[in-house]
């Protein structure tokens, strides 16, 4: 991954006529980035939200073999807005996946303010699917080869807040040779790649936890 992203960084962007006084009109710098960067992460965060829901599935399953269609559109991997959210969705989730394995997804705490790990991972995952393509500014001069030209992204309110993690900060860790952070901390953007990393380790760790369910 760390590939599709080497070229990736602020260059001199567009001229832009500015009345604040802390900062004067003139050419500002614009992050730079190739589309299929965007769509790489999003790809990323579907992929792991669709392993939690493959587990719910895996969980039922051993749980109750025989289930109707109904009940099988209801599965997937609760992750809610809130807590009264949670313990409403919870009413479904243990009749498929029994007490066993939602003892263990109680403990997740999978709700903002329990967990924000996958309070954010879902976040994204329905931005990425229903809205845009994740960024890391404002505003991004997008380009790939195969779209012939340069164009501006304008999503509004970024996720990330850019791609690499900045140098020398102590939140910032290296973990099996790839830059991550120790937590994800509720109202602050992370670099792309560190949160993407810790991410990863955090759906793993979850599925790991869970295999003794599955036995």
């Amino acid at each position: 991954m760390e590939r599709l992203f080497a070229q990736d960084g602020y260059i001199p962007g567009i001229n832009m006529h500015v009345t604040a006084r802390k900062r004067p009109p003139g050419q500002f710098l614009i992050y730079h980035t190739r589309l299929l960067t965007l769509a790489s992460a999003g790809d990323v965060v579907v992929n792991l939200r669709g392993a939690l829901d493959h587990l719910a599935y895996q969980l039922t399953k051993v749980h109750r073999p025989r289930i109707t269609i109904k009940e099988e559109r209801d599965i997937s991997f609760p992750i809610c807005k809130d807590l009264a959210g949670y313990e409403k969705a919870r009413k479904t989730v243990i009749k498929l996946v029994g007490p066993r394995a939602i003892k263990l997804i109680d403990a997740l705490k999978p709700y903002k303010g329990g967990n924000e790990a996958l309070f954010r991972l879902n976040e994204l995952n329905n931005i990425n699917k229903h809205k845009l393509l994740p960024t890391i500014e404002r505003i991004v001069l997008c380009h790939d080869v195969w779209i012939g030209k340069r164009f501006m992204y304008k999503p509004g309110r970024p996720q990330f807040s850019g791609i690499f993690a900045r140098p020398k900060v102590k939140d910032y860790i290296l973990r099996g040779g790839k830059e991550t952070i120790p937590e994800l901390r509720p109202g602050r953007r992370e670099a792309l790649l560190p949160t993407l990393h810790y991410l990863v380790e955090v759906v793993d760790r979850i599925v790991h936890e869970f295999l003794p369910v599955l036995e």
